[in-house]
């Protein structure tokens, strides 16, 4: 479905106090300016959606602090709207391209990143744009700590096959799957499913009895 495009959207942004940040510089400089407790564990979703995710997360998780990142200013402020129903300090989102994670943040600070229903770009001359390709996974290993790991999770079988068999399973040199699923909706018991949350695609999905793929992984 295309996005509608919401004109006002960035002067919507810019005059926010919460939640939104709005120097990106900060997050290298000064993360207390944008996080109550800047110590807390960083956590960063890459496509943030309208929030659900993220903000459900925060809620849930007090002691670590959440950074949603999504280029598209007219979704943000969809998710910054429901945030604001909340009163938390540990959420922040961003208006940024992904590609480019590796200026925004430092090095070795980030805990833990979400990959949730990303862009499947089918085709293959548009391979190099996956947010599990190797170039974006290279950038994402700069800001991931020593012992950070990368959640990924999307109903679409060729995104999925291509993350597992062309990219993880051809390098073990470099990554070592900790988790992996192709249902997890199946896995009554299992922890990954009882503490899940949920986005706002994944619930459409699940509807439609589509199948949730899901991988946990680290950098060696």
């Amino acid at each position: 479905m295309r996005l509608r495009n919401d004109k006002n959207a960035k002067d919507y942004l810019a005059k926010q106090t919460k939640y939104i940040v709005l120097d990106p510089s900060l997050l290298k400089t000064d993360l207390k300016a944008c996080f109550t407790n800047p110590n807390n564990p960083l956590y960063v979703e890459i496509g943030m959606g309208k929030g659900d995710f993220i903000i459900n997360n925060a809620i849930k998780n007090p002691n670590i602090n959440y950074l949603g990142i999504e280029k598209f200013q007219t979704v943000i402020v969809k998710a910054h709207k429901k945030a604001l129903k909340h009163n938390l300090d540990n959420l922040m989102m961003l208006a940024y391209d992904a590609n480019l994670i590796d200026q925004l943040l430092n090095q070795a600070s980030v805990s833990k990143i979400f990959l949730n229903f990303s862009d499947p770009w089918p085709k293959n001359r548009h391979t190099n744009r996956r947010l599990t390709h190797p170039s974006f996974l290279a950038k994402f290993k700069y800001v991931l700590k020593e012992d950070g790991v990368i959640e990924f999770k999307t109903d679409n079988e060729g995104l999925f096959a291509y993350t597992i068999n062309e990219v993880l399973l051809n390098d073990l040199q470099s990554y070592e799957i900790l988790f992996l699923t192709y249902n997890l909706y199946q896995l009554k018991d299992n922890e990954q499913l009882i503490n899940n949350i949920a986005t706002e695609y994944e619930k459409k999905f699940v509807a439609l009895n589509t199948r949730i793929k899901k991988v946990i992984f680290r950098y060696l």
